[in-house]
């Protein structure tokens, strides 16, 4: 095969190529035409947008505080739902067991309708209905009789609630065997006190006797005989109100019977002005430890002041002071006064600082006793 015969031939491969490919591309543009035409014939909503790229931060900055609005309020509605539900289903357990509960505790029915009709051998465990089988010409009551049914988990869990309510109630006793809370007692002062204050006062309270001197008054105007009984208490001052506060301690008596009675007694005294505590007269002891530390440390200043005149100072050019002793004896016992009494001043006004003021309160005043808590005053004998 020549060259001229080779290049024919790759000529007609060419064109065979380039005829393909006009075919194809005339086909394609047809095939668009028409489907730009079935488009055109559908009416159809065009979304454009500005910017081709998502922005999510715009999107959250935008619509982000209003989804999440949406789910409080969301979740507010499913709360108020529930609680609703709860509520509705809290009424339906109440209204049955009230419903129980009466069930319960109507046994017995009388109704005035004639004699009085014995049960039968097989009886109806539900209620009987007033006004049922009646007869004709009865007179006088008629018995009724309900089955009473077994309690329920819920009537044991009233029941149990009632129980604990009751074991906070003051279990029931004659009033002479107790003396509850509240009642007060006039009483005298056996012994006067002169109550620390300060920071002991709290730590060691001074010990008081009272008598008392009539009957007790109780709730209700009833009246407890403790005449003459003795009561142990224990005494505080409080400075800033110059008062005496006195708790009471224990309760002593003897009854007729010759029974021995004591009890720890919980309360308080009041005083002649009906205040708590009692109106006490202020001593304070301090003021001849701090006379004693100024008449020692005035002793101190004279010791120095004789020291001091037994010495020459002289001060030259540079600034520089020389002490010079023109006495020894002198100047020694000058120094030493001065030493000695200083320490003696300290000593007087630490012993100022230790020594508190008193409230001091006399022996025979009348006052009053309160109870706080009740005391049982029973004995193995008798009573008052």
């Amino acid at each position: 095969m020549t060259n001229t015969q080779i290049r024919i031939r790759q000529w007609i491969i060419l064109a065979g190529v380039v005829t393909v490919v006009v075919t194809f591309a005339i086909g394609v543009a047809i095939f668009s035409q028409g489907k730009e035409k079935k488009e055109t014939v559908t009416p159809s909503t065009t979304i454009s947008l500005k910017d081709d790229s998502f922005n999510e931060e715009h999107f959250v900055t935008t619509y982000g505080a209003q989804m999440n609005a949406l789910e409080k309020e969301v979740a507010a509605l499913s709360a108020k739902l529930k609680r609703e539900e709860e509520r509705k289903r809290r009424e339906k357990q109440t209204q049955e067991s009230d419903a129980r509960f009466n069930d319960t505790f109507e046994t017995i029915q009388d109704e005035h309708l004639g004699s009085i009709s014995t049960p039968s051998a097989h009886y109806s465990s539900s209620v009987t209905k007033r006004g049922s089988n009646r007869t004709n010409g009865e007179t006088g009551p008629r018995l009724v009789i309900k089955k009473v049914s077994e309690a329920t988990n819920s009537d044991k869990s009233v029941s149990h609630k009632k129980d604990e309510i009751a074991k906070n109630r003051t279990k029931e006793k004659k009033a002479d065997e107790l003396l509850i809370t509240g009642s007060f007692a006039r009483a005298r002062l056996l012994n006067g006190v002169e109550a620390p204050t300060g920071g002991q006062a709290n730590g060691n309270p001074v010990p008081m006797l009272l008598e008392i001197k009539d009957p007790a008054f109780l709730p209700n105007r009833y009246r407890a005989d403790i005449k003459r009984c003795m009561v142990t208490a224990n005494a505080t001052g409080d400075l800033s109100s110059e008062r005496v506060l006195v708790r009471l301690d224990r309760l002593s008596c003897i009854t007729e019977s010759k029974g021995a009675i004591d009890v720890k007694l919980t309360g308080y005294v009041t005083g002649e002005d009906g205040k708590t505590g009692l109106k006490a007269r202020v001593v304070t002891r301090s003021g001849q430890a701090i006379a004693n530390a100024l008449l020692v440390g005035t002793l101190s200043g004279l010791g120095e002041a004789v020291s001091l005149a037994a010495q020459d100072s002289a001060t030259n050019f540079a600034g520089t002071v020389t002490h010079s002793v023109n006495n020894p004896w002198r100047a020694g016992l000058g120094e030493g006064m001065q030493d000695a009494l200083d320490r003696v001043a300290d000593y007087y006004l630490k012993l100022a600082d230790k020594i508190f003021p008193v409230l001091e309160v006399d022996a025979g005043r009348d006052v009053d006793i309160v109870i706080t808590q009740s005391a049982s005053i029973v004995t193995e004998k008798s009573l008052f």
